[in-house]
């Protein structure tokens, strides 16, 4: 079974791929098309593996979720997310090659497409607030005190739908 799920993820097509990526980003067709400065006839003829981009036009798409071509490619298409709730002692992290970032996030606002350290992943912590993960395998809702762990090479996204500002620290080991 681990060996047919690598092969899928290395064997995955381009449509494939941006297909997975726009579900994730929450994006239509349409929308990328407009952010990538494509028709949203070429994304869906791409998604269906009608017909195989050119390496610029590739680019020109990927440039819609801020990504290049080595995020693209390798990408993992199957990581299953691993959820760990911590709401008393919050994230502790003793490190010096740990990477933090604190972001707020007004209501209604989302962060762009992101992909999980190839190496180590990340650690999600959401301080206050709601904030709906959005990745390959669905959609979470974080509330203050969650930590959710993104598995390496696992794309995501993260969107505040609540009325209120929401806070989050996303942490890398480097």
């Amino acid at each position: 079974m681990v060996e047919s799920m690598m092969e899928f993820v290395s064997e995955a097509s381009v449509g494939e791929r941006v297909l997975h990526l726009r579900q994730i980003s929450g994006l239509s067709q349409r929308e990328l098309a407009k952010r990538a400065g494509l028709t949203n006839s070429v994304i869906s003829t791409i998604e269906q593996d009608k017909v195989s981009p050119s390496v610029s036009s590739l680019e020109k798409l990927l440039s819609g979720f801020g990504l290049d071509l080595s995020d693209f490619f390798s990408l993992s298409l199957n990581s299953n997310l691993a959820y760990s709730l911590n709401a008393h002692s919050g994230l502790s992290i003793k490190s010096n090659r740990v990477m933090q970032r604190y972001l707020s996030l007004s209501p209604q606002a989302s962060t762009n497409l992101a992909i999980a350290s190839r190496s180590s992943g990340v650690s999600i912590a959401c301080v206050q607030g709601q904030i709906l993960l959005r990745s390959g395998q669905g959609e979470e809702i974080m509330v203050a005190g969650d930590v959710v762990s993104v598995p390496a090479s696992c794309a995501y996204s993260l969107f505040n739908h609540a009325s209120i500002e929401a806070s989050v620290i996303v942490a890398v080991v480097n």
